[in-house]
């Protein structure tokens, strides 16, 4: 029994020597032969063969490359020279129509490079690193070089319409939500007149923009009177290429007076037919409401702002009604635009802002009536005052709730006015000796 493992070992071993012995006598594997050019065709002259095939060489890998001297195949489709012929091209061997616009933008961009970066030369790059200098963005010089980019933003968008019928660009701003101050201002018109307008109302801004920086956030009577002609020269320039109704579009829109309603109508939900009817009776007052600063010396200046400010109230009244008139007035309160915001962002009923409001006019007006009182002592006043105080702060405490009570009694400085109560202190802390 044990020869029978020797003999399996010993068979084991033959036929090792064997494999090694049949390994060694195997033929080599010949290498691969060269390629062999493909014979060119008799109807196509060797030379076109050559050029339309780039020139291959063989690299020590065996990776078959081609020689510096041929001409990439991509300048045969694309040039930057010559876009409009790139198009063609790319669109006769089936590229996609998105890639052509990416690839048109990119070459218009690098078209454009250099006269952008030329005209913002010294507007960005010096004053972000040098930020301890006054910015000069709103210089004259800054302002001519924003404009200059502004003409070659407009050429570079005009290049793209000649060669793809609309600019990739905006389309794709349109549809990612991106907001347009200026296209705000004229998409109201019909698409011909766009480019017009718009070009219209940058140039003129230049020039109110002049006229802001000369005075100085000043509004003294001659400001307001060359700001008043400045409104009517635009008003004209508008005119001459817009019609009747176009302009009239504009002004509900743009204008100066759509600017001053629209912070006066911030708690207000109103219709178009009643936001253009607002429009119209506050445009006959215009500023005649606000008292400057420089009235103080004319006697007769605030009693002519008060009766412009009745006249105003009652054509609302006529107008849109009484339920509406008070919400406008109201809309121009500090303390009724607070309360507005902070009932609206906790999502509170709507008339919520009105109510706590009401509480506070009712306060007021009770608070008046009491100090007139003089069968009271000035203790029992105060005592009186206070007492009201508690009540109209416990009914804001209903309305709103104690967080949005809290937070808006921050603010509240009125209540003082009803009955003063000192902030409450917390006592100083006493380190004991031991």
């Amino acid at each position: 029994m044990k020869a029978i493992p020797l003999i399996i070992a010993l068979s084991l071993l033959a036929n090792a020597a064997l494999a090694f012995k049949w390994w060694q006598s195997r033929p080599t594997k010949a290498a691969p032969a060269a390629p062999v050019p493909a014979i060119q065709s008799a109807a196509k002259p060797a030379s076109k063969a050559r050029a339309s095939e780039p020139e291959m060489v063989t690299s020590v890998t065996g990776t078959a490359k081609p020689t510096s001297s041929t001409k990439p195949i991509w300048a045969q489709f694309f040039s930057d020279d010559d876009l409009k012929g790139s198009i063609q091209r790319l669109r006769a061997v089936g590229c996609p129509e998105e890639t052509i616009q990416d690839l048109m933008v990119a070459a218009v961009t690098r078209r454009f490079a250099d006269r952008r970066k030329a005209a913002l030369a010294g507007m960005s790059s010096s004053n972000e690193a040098e930020y301890w200098k006054a910015s000069d963005y709103n210089s004259p010089e800054a302002r001519e070089r924003q404009k200059k980019y502004r003409e070659l933003e407009r050429e570079a968008s005009a290049l793209l319409v000649e060669l793809l019928g609309f600019d990739p660009q905006k389309k794709q701003r349109e549809e990612s939500g991106y907001f347009d101050y200026y296209e705000r201002q004229v998409s109201f018109v019909a698409p011909e007149k766009r480019e017009q307008l718009r070009r219209y109302l940058e140039e003129f801004g230049e020039k109110e923009q002049e006229h802001y920086r000369r005075n100085r956030g000043l509004h003294d009577a001659q400001e307001r009177a060359e700001r008043k002609e400045l409104q009517e020269e635009k008003k004209r320039g508008l005119a001459a290429f817009l019609t009747p109704e176009e302009v009239r579009q504009w002004e509900l829109r743009s204008s100066q007076m759509a600017s001053q309603l629209q912070s006066e109508i911030t708690t207000m939900s109103l219709t178009q037919a009643q936001y253009e009817a607002l429009f119209a009776v506050r445009s006959k007052v215009g500023d005649a409401i606000f008292f400057w600063s420089d009235m103080t010396e004319d006697p007769k200046a605030r009693e002519r702002t008060e009766q412009a400010k009745q006249q105003l109230q009652n054509d609302i009244k006529a107008t849109l009604g009484e339920e509406l008139a008070k919400e406008w007035e109201l809309g121009r309160n500090f303390d009724y635009q607070q309360l507005f915001r902070l009932a609206k962002t906790e999502n509170l009923p709507a008339d919520t802002a009105r109510k706590v409001y009401g509480y506070k006019e009712q306060a007021e007006a009770k608070a008046k009536e009491v100090r007139t009182m003089t069968d009271l002592s000035r203790e029992q006043q105060q005592q009186t005052l206070a007492a009201l105080r508690t009540e109209t702060e416990n009914a804001m405490k209903a309305t709103l709730g104690d967080k949005l009570y809290n937070t808006y009694k921050s603010r509240a400085y009125w209540l003082n006015s009803i009955s003063y109560t000192p902030p409450v202190r917390p006592s100083p802390t006493v380190s004991r000796q031991p």
